[in-house]
């Protein structure tokens, strides 16, 4: 008995080696899968060089194979690799796959790619864009972390959530676009960017630990009304902050939001927008939100403001541009913009008497914060048409 086991584990360790087998094929290291005819890319000892182009197929041995993936680390280190095409057969990205390609600048995914796993483009301080496809559903922790020369960022709106340090240390990355279907960004997800502005979708329930994290360059940023949760550090040492707008008629309570969530920042000295006046009284008395310079409700008309007198905005209704006249006012005005769910969907540092080109918005009614140098907010309502 125990030697017809035995007899049966060499058969099937040798049907499986048989299935599986590894080769290189015009200077590409595969593994070759028999089982369904499929490739992966893999790594080879001297490591890629110059510009690659990865073919849909391969055949060896008169078997016919389909690329599918680039296997986990691949081209790892691959300093002098400059520029790969990949095939639209591709389905996935494995970990470490692309990490350490130092002169890799640019790289277009197929629309076939479902999946990157974490740290697949780690540490590739030459890439300076990429989009996404609408194919990926998930990205992987790291993914683009310390991608130092990254500069914007398309996501799909397949994507539902943002890993942990994915974009982490992308020190020059100053536009994402957040797609609605985000619900959690991750811990440390944007820890160290560039990003001077942020809008985070309304489908957002969760920011994780340290998730902006010394984005020294944020000045404003919109909480949406299904955020939940804040971890620690969130906002920490984002210290150009001038103001937060949140948007849930509820705080986030106590037990989820602490004072870490806003360390180093001078929340003392910056104003807190919310939804309505119900709002104003529930944020004036839960921990941390209190602690704000003022909690002012974003919808506060214009006519109902001291500052009335102060703002001549013209023409209003408007069809392409519009002029902020603040005879009183001195210096730079910050011009905040939120459509009518509340979204912060502009911001500018203008001048008094500026015209500025609108044309690039819907028809509909939008609010205004103006916010001058001693950090007065004047409220507004402007019409698109």
């Amino acid at each position: 008995m125990n030697v017809m086991r035995h007899l049966l584990l060499i058969i099937a360790f040798l049907s499986t080696s048989l299935a599986f087998s590894q080769t290189e094929i015009n200077g590409i290291n595969y593994f070759l899968d028999a089982t369904d005819n499929t490739a992966s890319v893999t790594s080879k000892i001297e490591c890629y060089s110059g510009e690659i182009t990865i073919p849909e197929t391969v055949t060896y041995d008169d078997t016919t194979y389909t690329i599918t993936s680039i296997g986990g680390n691949a081209f790892f280190n691959c300093a002098s690799l400059t520029a790969i095409t990949l095939p639209n057969t591709l389905t996935s990205i494995e970990g470490n796959a692309f990490s350490d390609c130092t002169s890799l600048s640019s790289i277009t995914l197929p629309n076939s790619v479902t999946s990157i796993a974490g740290y697949a483009f780690y540490d590739c301080p030459s890439l300076t864009s990429i989009t996404l496809p609408n194919s990926i559903t998930s990205i992987g922790d790291a993914a683009f972390g310390y991608c130092t020369s990254l500069t914007s960022v398309t996501l799909p709106n397949s994507i539902t959530s943002i890993g942990a340090g994915t974009f982490s240390g992308c020190s020059s990355l100053t536009s994402i676009n957040l797609p609605n279907s985000i619900t959690s960004i991750g811990n440390s997800a944007f820890d160290g960017t560039s990003l001077p502005s942020i809008t985070l979708p309304n489908s957002l329930t969760s920011i994780g630990l340290g998730a902006f994290y010394n984005c020294t360059a944020l000045t404003s940023i919109t909480l949406p009304n299904t955020l939940t949760s804040i971890g620690d550090y969130a906002f920490g040492l984002c210290t150009a902050l001038t103001s937060v707008t949140a948007l849930n008629p509820t705080p986030v309570a106590i037990n989820s939001i602490n004072a870490d969530v806003f360390l180093d920042v001078p929340i003392t000295t910056i104003p807190l927008y919310v939804a309505d006046e119900a709002a104003v009284t529930a944020y004036q008395a839960t921990a941390v939100w209190q602690d704000f310079n003022s909690v002012t409700a974003i919808t506060t008309s214009i006519e109902d403001s001291e500052f009335a007198n102060k703002i001549v905005v013209y023409p209003n209704p408007f069809s392409d541009f519009i002029t902020f006249d603040l005879p009183t006012i001195q210096g730079q005005i910050l011009l905040e913009l939120f459509d009518n769910q509340g979204r912060l969907i502009f911001y500018k540092i203008i001048q008094n008497g500026e015209k500025l080109d609108m044309s690039f918005l819907d028809n509909g009614t939008y609010i205004y914060n103006l916010i001058d140098e001693e950090n007065t907010k004047m409220v507004g309502r402007l019409i698109k048409k």
